[in-house]
């Protein structure tokens, strides 16, 4: 996906690659690109965590015009002891005398923070699940006040000619209205904020349009179905039980 987005094609062996460090700007070669496996960590690459170019350690050396380095990444096969990857890197670099060789399985830490990920996204699913449950009955509760005031009002419009789609649809129409004016506080609320944290983080943050219809829709049909329960119970008052008064 980065190649795509920034060649126009995914095979770019053999392009030209720029890169700026403090001693300039060096032309390198690339010499093949990393598939990496699809997972909620490698969704966020490039937005949160960065993407990464991999080039040898003397590449780096030569083009920052410093010897050493203080991280190695090293491709192991299965089966190597780490006594093996401590004799390579003590066989093939220059170390620093009484240097102290730290160790670390990347792959384990990715698996680990994979994990977190995937912990997290579940919380937040359920989170939000509670939040969509309290919100469909705070919405059949609320139309149910408004016909539970409305009753007398809804006996005289019976008894008059109105039709069940008609009061029906009253109320459908009261209850969605209500949920776009709170659509339309949500939005402005969460652009707002958005511009705030871009300001403070002077990062440039913005909204996922597609994500956005998705819950706008999402919102506005949970709407309407758990209104239609209330509105059916209005639609069948009997007239003359809604005109009576206690």
């Amino acid at each position: 996906s980065i190649a795509l987005q920034n060649y126009g094609r995914s095979n770019i062996t053999g392009k030209d690659l720029y890169i700026t460090t403090e001693s300039g700007v060096h032309k390198l070669e690339i010499i093949g690109v990393v598939n990496k496996t699809s997972n909620l960590l490698n969704g966020m690459s490039g937005d949160i965590i960065p993407n990464f170019i991999y080039l040898p350690f003397t590449t780096m050396e030569n083009i920052s015009f410093e010897k050493g380095f203080d991280q190695l990444i090293i491709n192991i096969k299965e089966g190597t002891t780490v006594e093996n990857i401590i004799g390579y890197i003590k066989s093939n670099a220059v170390l620093p005398m009484y240097s102290t060789i730290e160790i670390s399985d990347l792959s384990r830490q990715r698996d680990n923070i994979n994990n977190i990920t995937e912990i997290a996204f579940l919380m937040l699913f359920a989170i939000s699940c509670v939040a969509l449950i309290v919100c469909s009955i705070s919405v059949a509760t609320s139309v149910s006040s408004a016909v539970s005031q409305a009753k007398h009002d809804i006996g005289i419009k019976i008894s008059i000619g109105a039709s069940k789609l008609n009061i029906m649809s009253e109320f459908l129409i009261l209850s969605v209205s209500a949920c776009l004016i709170g659509i339309f506080f949500g939005i402005s609320a969460g652009y707002i904020s958005l511009g705030i944290v871009n300001f403070i983080l002077k990062q440039t943050f913005s909204f996922d349009i597609g994500l956005l219809a998705t819950g706008v829709s999402a919102t506005i049909f949970l709407t309407a179905t758990f209104s239609l329960y209330p509105s059916y119970k209005a639609a069948s008052m009997i007239p003359i039980k809604a005109l009576s008064r206690e």
